[in-house]
């Protein structure tokens, strides 16, 4: 499966991008899935967005999110969705601490809490061959119904070094 992960900047980009996709996408990488990234600019439009969707043929989007970064992401997200039937998964601090007020947003379709690593493979395992999609730890589906959470990956020194084109 290929995922786009976007990094949505704010008012000014950002000198230090989510570290969360650079794990994540080693992690699947190295799992055989396809990984790409965007860079959400201010000066960026929601249409740079689908364009490069339909460019890099992704069938997952990524959103790793700040509390600062969700409004402008629940709008890239509401675009989005308009005009591509694409699922969406967010992770990162807003979404593991406020996973319902996410999940409520149309067009979110996953909310991970904690690490995804393990999940996300998980996840897009599910996804490829049919299956259930529900009931996978860390991986919340719909508002009030919060997932197990999983142990932390252990041993680190099983994880992949850090992707750093998707840093940037």
């Amino acid at each position: 499966m290929h995922v786009l992960f976007v990094e949505v900047d704010t008012e000014r980009s950002w000198a230090v991008a989510s570290i969360g996709p650079g794990t994540l996408a080693a992690y699947l990488r190295e799992h055989g899935h396809t990984v790409s990234f965007f860079r959400y600019t201010v000066d960026h439009v929601e249409s740079d967005v689908i364009e490069r969707i339909q460019d890099t043929g992704a069938q997952l989007l990524g959103l790793s999110l700040t509390t600062r970064q969700w409004l402008r992401a629940r709008d890239l997200v509401r675009a989005v969705r308009a005009r591509l039937d694409i699922p969406v998964i967010t992770g990162g601090l807003h979404p593991t601490f406020s996973a319902d007020e996410v999940l409520a947003e149309p067009g979110v379709d996953f909310a991970c809490l904690g690490e995804g690593e393990e999940p996300l493979l998980e996840l897009i395992t599910a996804m490829e061959q049919g299956g259930d999609v529900h009931g996978i730890d860390n991986i919340q589906t719909e508002p009030g119904k919060p997932p197990r959470l999983r142990a932390p990956f252990e041993p680190m020194d099983d994880m992949p070094f850090l992707a750093r084109d998707v840093l940037g």
